[in-house]
């Protein structure tokens, strides 16, 4: 209820806004000089809004972004140079000709009235056009800045991608060497992890198909972050053998491993976000989320999502626990794609 009366109070914001001033015309671009743009939101967020701020450097190319992200996740856009600006704390002063409401806050949207913006877009606009017909996360962002784009700026115009320095992709090459990864080509990464218990496949499942995997010639190396270690010695007291790997890198070289491997497999997560953004043949498992919103979107990407009638639900509760939709996903059907991806 809360985020929906942000959501409306926003929307009103940016409307008034509206239309006291309109949107850029060719002439008030050249004049923008400062762009603030605020995602404080989760890592498979953040990457479905990466293409957002290379749209707005192409627009307000004389334009200074800086962007508001929570600490953690802002280390995806450290080197991208369409960001001039990376911004955790909401209390120094941000002044700016555009504001750009991805994912805010009451204080966030406080803090916009007396930044002397001209211009504003926010998320609730869209949301509330949007609402019973919500589409992949990715064009929602680019909806959100539409208005701001003009003529010939589409989704395709961008390439999103990671930025790494060459002592990233060195410390890459020295995390393949401590997983002993000799042969990329035959690498699966494997993420069972999850947000919520009701987003995790059964550990118990992850491992037969690493067996599946292994005797295809497969190394697989199965990965969480410290948070998530628990997870991972399930695997070592079913005696997998897998590479167990605690992920403690950034995400710029975690996302530099992702990219050498040729399979990765995982539930709904910012790591399976990741490895599609990586060009990753990529399996996601999916189970009490809204359809298609954080599908992975590459070629090579497939998908298994049951939807039950109680879909989508707050990923916290279950009334049918012991049939709940992760258990719905079979091993045999994970197989079969993952051997098919794998040709």
């Amino acid at each position: 209820m809360q985020e929906k009366l942000l959501y409306a109070i926003n929307a009103l914001t940016s409307r008034i806004y509206s239309v006291l001033s309109k949107n850029p015309s060719e002439a008030e671009v050249h004049e923008v000089r400062k762009i603030v743009c605020v995602k404080l939101d989760e890592i498979g967020d953040m990457v479905t809004a990466l293409h957002v701020f290379d749209l707005l450097k192409m627009r307000f190319p004389n334009a200074e972004i800086t962007v508001v992200c929570k600490p953690f996740v802002g280390s995806l856009l450290s080197n991208n140079p369409s960001i001039d600006r990376i911004v955790n704390q909401l209390n120094e002063g941000l002044n700016a000709d555009v504001w750009v409401e991805l994912r805010g806050t009451w204080k966030t949207w406080w803090q916009s009235l007396f930044s002397g913006a001209k211009f504003r877009v926010d998320r609730g606009s869209i949301r509330f056009k949007q609402r019973g017909n919500q589409p992949h996360e990715t064009l929602t962002n680019f909806r959100i800045v539409e208005p701001l784009l003009g003529l010939g700026l589409n989704l395709n115009s961008v390439n999103a991608q990671l930025y790494l320095n060459k002592n990233e992709l060195q410390e890459v090459e020295l995390v393949i060497q401590e997983l002993g990864i000799y042969d990329t080509s035959k690498v699966c990464l494997i993420h069972p992890g999850g947000r919520s218990l009701l987003r995790r496949w059964p550990v118990e499942r992850f491992q037969k198909i690493i067996e599946v995997l292994e005797g295809k010639g497969f190394k697989c190396v199965v990965f969480g972050s410290t948070d998530e270690r628990d997870l991972l010695e399930e695997f070592v007291k079913l005696n997998s053998k897998a590479v167990i790997w605690e992920t403690k890198e950034s995400l710029r070289v975690f996302y530099g491993v992702l990219q050498k491997a040729q399979l990765f497999i995982g539930n709904e997560s910012g790591p399976l976000q990741l490895a599609d953004l990586a060009g990753v043949a990529s399996v996601g498992l999916f189970g009490p989320g809204v359809e298609n919103v954080f599908y992975p979107q590459g070629e090579k990407a497939r998908v298994i999502h049951k939807v039950l009638p109680c879909n989508p639900c707050d990923q916290i509760h279950c009334g049918r626990f012991d049939s709940r939709c992760m258990l719905q996903i079979t091993t045999d059907e994970v197989e079969e794609l993952i051997l098919d991806l794998a040709k």
